[in-house]
């Protein structure tokens, strides 16, 4: 009973060992064994393009892996405590909510985690687990079975819960410090943005010193500093104008892909500008959506869907 009484509490699974763990996610005691001894074998890894270049890698778990990561983000993670003020991977909260919060400021102040996900070691997630209540050793199957080489992957289903966990002493002491000095502090995943009068250099000391304490690194060729008449920009929406919108840029270049398959045919267009995405019309009807939920009414928009639909309805799922 002292074992199970603070789980209880904190309103997560009693899990007592290995078998009990087995039973729990319904999947064998060996193929457990092997996923939590051998996890990099339930794994299939690839690079997909970085919308600021590059490439990033994808570690995407097997079925019997992803089912117990997803039961562990399901059944654990909600009951673990996430700051007010992270706005990614949660109800209601999304790309739009963060931007709001800095609509009419006059600085901003943008900095970026460097390889946020594989910062979380699994060391860290045996604490966060044991913080629950688990025994050491339970909270070791856990974390292990949330990791890739003792790193928590991008592409597995927990991992971005985690991260908001995990993350959330960073975010209360940022908070402490916003208040204190006028500012106002958001996180989207690994972007942050704090807007106000500030110093930018001792705002830009105090946060590195801060990630660094908690485990975390700054991506510092992407820390971005913007006073007001310059163009601002939270997580891919202009907020210049007090209204988050996505960018004019972002704007162009979608009602140029969509005139041009509306003009010549996704064939023809396809062919001409040797365009080999095969998932490029998807891809189109993405931004489509993203457009959408920021702007549902406007015309230009409204003009694109229908041409987008009347040009690609043979390319799209039914």
């Amino acid at each position: 009973m002292a074992y199970v009484e603070p789980l209880v509490r904190n309103r997560v699974p009693v899990i007592f060992g290995f078998k009990s763990l087995s039973d729990l996610l319904g999947i064998e005691e060996s193929t457990l064994s092997s996923i939590i001894n051998s996890s990099s074998s339930f794994y299939r890894s690839f690079k997909i393009p970085k919308r600021s270049g590059g490439r990033r890698q994808i570690d995407a778990p097997y079925p019997s892996l992803l089912h117990c990561q997803r039961w562990i983000a399901q059944t654990i993670l909600p009951s673990c405590k996430v700051s007010s003020v992270a706005h990614a991977y949660l109800p209601e909260r999304s790309i739009l909510t963060n931007a709001r919060v800095h609509c009419g400021a006059q600085f901003l102040l943008k900095m970026d985690f460097k390889d946020f996900f594989p910062s979380i070691s699994e060391r860290r997630l045996v604490g966060l687990f044991s913080s629950l209540g688990y025994s050491t050793l339970v909270s070791v199957y856990l974390a292990k079975i949330c990791t890739l080489k003792g790193a928590t992957p991008q592409g597995s289903p927990a991992s971005p819960m985690l991260s908001n966990v995990v993350a959330r002493r960073f975010d209360l002491r940022l908070v402490g410090y916003a208040r204190s000095r006028g500012l106002k502090y958001t996180r989207y995943a690994d972007d942050i943005a704090i807007s106000g009068e500030m110093d930018a250099d001792e705002v830009q000391s105090f946060v590195t010193t801060c990630a660094v304490s908690e485990g975390f690194r700054i991506n510092h060729k992407k820390t971005r500093y913007v006073e007001s008449g310059q163009k601002m920009v939270v997580t891919g929406l202009d907020i210049s104008t007090g209204t988050p919108r996505p960018t004019r840029k972002f704007r162009r270049e979608v009602e140029k892909d969509v005139f041009y398959i509306w003009r010549y045919g996704v064939a023809g267009h396809v062919n001409a500008e040797k365009i080999y995405d095969p998932s490029y019309i998807l891809r189109l009807k993405g931004k489509l959506d993203f457009w959408a939920q920021i702007e549902p009414d406007h015309p230009r928009l409204v003009r694109c869907r229908e041409r987008f639909l009347s040009a690609a309805p043979d390319y799209l799922p039914l």
